[in-house]
């Protein structure tokens, strides 16, 4: 599921082409600043996904589930055209495509997935959850989109109390917080042209073969929620509302490529990274993340709350559980959703 949701992203930015003029390093950071900033409200969002069961509370231990959840949350797509403009990337092909226009309309899809347990808690009538989501550095998706990588890793972690048992037509009802933190980047290729020279990096022009185009991001979030639900043996209704505020965030990006001096034809030396360095913090600039590489331009992103409002349905069927769950953020207007496999008793 992971894959089908990101395939759209990726598919949209395989058709854009990258701008005739030649990039200067103000243009790489402040592309990425426009991201970082675009992406601030949407962080938090997106890395709760997962541990959204069905039942407010799971009741007292014995009882525990496992099983594994995928979704998505969307960003606005102006965030995404502000950074791809600022690169001097046509966006015509992207805005005249059927799919470009839903990217348009709707936002920028953001992928999580995550294997998840839950655990009844001892005597109190609470419950505790965690979770983690891995994919390995540069996971090759060419069945998906050839040459295309994905990286991320998600951990984290809920406890839940009920406040109110069910009885008849009265749900359970549940208050809770929680913490998550979350990173990934994805690597695009092919969107800025087979050679490209990125001016005006200090004293230095950097060349670079066949680049890739890189998103990365990182946020710890803290989580506050309540929810209802109603257990109706085969089928388990739930709503809820939760506030969600990133404690620490970063996001940017930048190019991945073997990096060349233009001056002298060769890579790159330590010595010529330690003169951008100080040349950045001169000029006031992020310092990148560069090497023989790459050169990536990471910004911290302003705090941000996240408020959400949540609701979907679970089917039981004896120790099996299927969710599907819809979310809304309330700020954004952006969409979310995810779908829970699991084993519960």
């Amino acid at each position: 599921m992971q894959k089908a949701i990101i395939i759209a992203v990726l598919c949209i930015l395989s058709i854009a082409g990258f701008g005739q003029e030649t990039p200067t390093f103000d243009d790489l950071e402040e592309s990425f600043k426009n991201f970082a900033e675009g992406i601030a409200s949407t962080l938090p969002y997106n890395a709760l996904i997962g541990l959204s069961w069905s039942d407010a509370h799971i009741k007292n231990f014995p009882h525990f589930g496992i099983g594994v959840t995928a979704g998505f949350t969307i960003m606005p797509y102006v965030n995404l055209k502000d950074t791809l403009e600022g690169l001097d990337i046509d966006l015509s092909a992207i805005e005249d495509s059927d799919i470009g226009e839903f990217i348009e309309d709707q936002g920028m899809p953001f992928p999580a997935v995550s294997l998840e347990t839950r655990i009844g808690g001892f005597f109190l009538p609470f419950d505790m959850g965690f979770k983690v989501g891995f994919v390995p550095d540069d996971f090759d998706l060419s069945m998906v989109m050839n040459g295309f990588a994905l990286s991320y890793f998600a951990i984290g972690g809920d406890v839940r109390f009920r406040v109110v048992k069910q009885w008849f037509m009265v749900p359970d009802l549940s208050v809770g917080g929680g913490l998550t933190y979350q990173q990934g980047s994805i690597d695009i290729p092919g969107i800025l042209g087979e050679n490209i020279v990125l001016e005006e990096v200090g004293p230095y022009n950097l060349e670079m073969e066949d680049p890739s185009l890189n998103f990365n991001w990182k946020t710890f979030v803290i989580d506050l929620k309540v929810q209802a639900s109603w257990d109706l043996f085969l089928v388990t209704p739930y709503i809820g509302t939760g506030a969600s505020y990133g404690l620490y965030a970063e996001a940017g990006g930048g190019i991945k490529t073997q990096i060349i001096n233009s001056a002298t034809g060769e890579p790159i030396t330590q010595d010529e990274i330690d003169q951008i360095f100080d040349w950045c913090e001169l000029m006031g600039y992020d310092k990148p993340d560069i090497n023989g590489t790459q050169i990536l331009v990471s910004s911290e992103t302003p705090p941000a709350w996240a408020y959400r409002i949540f609701g979907g349905v679970s089917f039981n069927f004896f120790i099996l559980r299927l969710d599907v769950t819809m979310m809304y953020n309330i700020i954004s207007g952006g969409l979310g959703g995810s779908l829970n496999a699991r084993v519960q008793f």
